[in-house]
């Protein structure tokens, strides 16, 4: 019976559920990057409102504090990230394409000025991920790590996240199903590469000697480990 529900149909029942308990403020500057992502023509890469508060829930629940996302975009998916960060929390956003920065910068700003947000900071690091993570100097630890970018680099973003993250630390990444390529189904969206990378990326989240994992049945899948 579950496999006649019309997907679209629920996540526009999740999303009004999300959309009548968030403040009024928030949603604003949410719907103003989500509608930046749709005029740059990349609304279908975002996460949706459903999945995006998913995010914010997990991450509200383990208290974190100090946090990466690594694929920012316009920002829609960073609003919900640092407005989940415990106070005086720290996101740091990486973006390949520095035609968004101004997008992501504007956004994350205005969201500092509500005032549950007065007290968390951001840095936008544009350029390659992972040549800027490897040259991440830190005095901390990470509590998370959110990955929603190259997916034939999932598997160096998550040892790169491995040398971060706190014991108990969060890795939640977007996408892990590949349009169903990870199990088969044929898509020509997706490179041979990328498709054994997030399936190592996979079985590397759900060994039970490192992480303790679940994925989110999401529309492209959701993944949420907990370090150990």
């Amino acid at each position: 019976m579950r496999d006649n529900i019309n997907s679209s149909i629920k996540q526009d029942y999740l999303s009004s559920l999300i959309g009548a308990t968030a403040e009024p403020e928030f949603l604003q500057i949410a719907n103003k990057a989500r509608l930046e992502s749709k005029e740059i023509g990349k609304e279908l890469i975002s996460l949706s409102f459903f999945e995006a508060n998913c995010v914010h829930q997990i991450i509200k629940q383990f208290k974190c504090k100090n946090f990466v996302e690594i694929g920012s975009l316009t920002g829609f998916s960073a609003i919900f990230i640092l407005n989940a960060l415990l106070s005086g929390g720290k996101l740091y956003c990486f973006e390949k394409n520095p035609k968004w920065k101004l997008f992501l910068e504007q956004n994350l700003s205005l969201l500092l000025k509500l005032k549950s947000n007065s007290q968390k900071t951001f840095k936008i690091f544009p350029g390659d991920a992972l040549e800027n993570l490897k040259l991440l100097s830190l005095n901390h630890k990470i509590d998370g790590f959110f990955i929603d970018a190259n997916k034939s680099a999932y598997l160096d973003y998550l040892q790169i996240a491995e040398n971060l993250l706190i014991p108990g630390g969060l890795v939640i990444a977007d996408n892990v199903f590949l349009n169903g390529s990870v199990w088969g189904e044929e898509n020509p969206k997706f490179s041979k590469k990328q498709i054994e990378v997030m399936k190592a990326f996979n079985q590397r989240i759900f060994d039970p000697k490192v992480y303790d994992s679940f994925i989110i049945d999401s529309s492209d899948g959701l993944s949420v480990s907990i370090k150990k």
